[in-house]
Protein backbone atom coordinates (compact mmCIF):
# COMPACT_ATOMS: atom_id res chain seq x y z
CA UNK A 1 0.00 0.00 0.00
CA UNK A 2 3.03 2.26 -0.14
CA UNK A 3 3.12 2.90 3.63
CA UNK A 4 5.92 1.93 6.00
CA UNK A 5 5.29 -0.09 9.13
CA UNK A 6 6.42 1.50 12.37
CA UNK A 7 6.58 0.29 15.96
CA UNK A 8 3.08 1.50 16.82
CA UNK A 9 1.45 -0.30 13.89
CA UNK A 10 3.36 -3.51 14.67
CA UNK A 11 2.26 -3.31 18.31
CA UNK A 12 -1.33 -2.90 17.12
CA UNK A 13 -1.09 -6.01 14.97
CA UNK A 14 0.33 -8.00 17.89
CA UNK A 15 -2.52 -6.81 20.11
CA UNK A 16 -5.13 -7.84 17.53
CA UNK A 17 -3.60 -11.32 17.31
CA UNK A 18 -3.74 -11.56 21.11
CA UNK A 19 -7.39 -10.54 21.23
CA UNK A 20 -8.31 -13.10 18.56
CA UNK A 21 -6.45 -15.84 20.45
CA UNK A 22 -8.15 -14.91 23.72
CA UNK A 23 -11.57 -14.99 22.06
CA UNK A 24 -10.84 -18.45 20.65
CA UNK A 25 -9.79 -19.76 24.06
CA UNK A 26 -12.92 -18.36 25.71
CA UNK A 27 -15.11 -19.85 22.98
CA UNK A 28 -13.56 -23.30 23.43
CA UNK A 29 -14.07 -23.01 27.17
CA UNK A 30 -17.75 -22.21 26.60
CA UNK A 31 -18.08 -25.23 24.28
CA UNK A 32 -16.63 -27.48 26.99
CA UNK A 33 -19.09 -26.07 29.53
CA UNK A 34 -22.04 -26.80 27.24
CA UNK A 35 -20.77 -30.30 26.51
CA UNK A 36 -20.44 -30.97 30.25
CA UNK A 37 -24.03 -29.78 30.68
CA UNK A 38 -25.19 -32.48 28.28
CA UNK A 39 -25.54 -30.64 24.98
CA UNK A 40 -24.57 -32.26 21.71
CA UNK A 41 -21.49 -30.94 19.96
CA UNK A 42 -23.61 -29.03 17.44
CA UNK A 43 -25.73 -27.43 20.17
CA UNK A 44 -22.65 -26.54 22.20
CA UNK A 45 -20.97 -24.88 19.22
CA UNK A 46 -24.06 -22.90 18.31
CA UNK A 47 -24.72 -21.71 21.86
CA UNK A 48 -21.15 -20.73 22.56
CA UNK A 49 -20.91 -18.99 19.18
CA UNK A 50 -23.99 -16.92 19.92
CA UNK A 51 -22.61 -15.98 23.31
CA UNK A 52 -19.10 -15.03 22.12
CA UNK A 53 -20.06 -13.30 18.85
CA UNK A 54 -22.77 -11.03 20.21
CA UNK A 55 -22.54 -7.33 19.36
CA UNK A 56 -21.05 -5.14 22.08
Amino acid sequence: MGKTLNVVSLMGMIMVVGIVAKNGILMLDAVEEHLAAGDTLRQALLRSGRRRFRPC
